[in-house]
């Protein structure tokens, strides 16, 4: 259904809009790209890259931040410009991937079309897109996430994508408890359901771990300053 000539015009459609939109607010926001929040974003991947750790501006080891969004911030040499961009575009393929999905589901190509188009051009949407900020990161992760569990995945790939959420924002901490619920009336078997519960919580385990040494790494790092 999505190959029709019309499935492809609206799809042209919402993405001509989300770049426009997108860029154009990146063009007119004047390189006004931070909140203060995201400078605790951007001193441990700095760090990182430096080799020193995963610390924070003072040279202390950073407890406050989980190391998502940091790492990403790495991976592009914590540069803003390249991760502002990468965010817009996030903000396209989520305007796309709405109508594809809204698409699949309805078979209706004008609820589709709207869903898509009302994201695409979200002001709130694009502003936080625009900032150094975990937001888009964290949409699109969960749109992902929303997929897999629609079609019923992997309870490996699942749990771990549902624990990654987490560490770009803690809020997500007990998504993990309808996400399981879900996957039982389904009727997954209790087995598959503990190996999803545990490993929603793996990685968030160990990042706690990390925070609770704190005091006395945070001790060692300033004693070298």
């Amino acid at each position: 259904m999505l190959r029709s000539s019309g499935n492809r015009l609206d799809l042209a459609i919402v993405f001509a809009v989300a770049v426009l939109t997108n860029f154009a607010y990146l063009i007119l926001s004047n390189g006004d790209f931070y909140y203060p929040d995201s400078f605790t974003y951007l001193a441990p991947a700095r760090s990182m890259l430096s080799g020193a750790g995963f610390l924070d501006d003072s040279n202390l080891v950073e407890t406050i931040r989980t190391p998502a969004y940091p790492l990403l911030l790495a991976l592009f040499g914590a540069r803003t410009l390249p991760i502002i961009i990468l965010q817009h575009l996030i903000n396209v393929a989520l305007a796309l991937g709405i109508y594809i999905f809204a698409a699949s589901r309805t078979a209706n190509r004008l609820i589709a079309l709207v869903a898509s188009l009302l994201f695409a051009i979200d002001v709130p949407t694009i502003h936080y897109a625009n900032k150094l900020l975990t937001e888009t990161t964290f949409a699109a992760l969960l749109y992902v996430l929303f997929l897999l569990a629609l079609h019923r995945p992997n309870v490996v790939a699942l749990g771990l994508l549902t624990g990654v959420l987490v560490l770009v924002r803690p809020i997500a901490i007990f998504f993990f408890v309808p996400l399981a619920i879900v996957l039982a009336i389904w009727h997954k078997s209790a087995r598959h359901l503990a190996i999803f519960t545990l490993l929603a919580l793996l990685l968030p385990v160990i990042d706690r771990q990390y925070q609770s040494a704190e005091p006395t790494s945070s001790r060692r790092v300033g004693d070298r300053r």
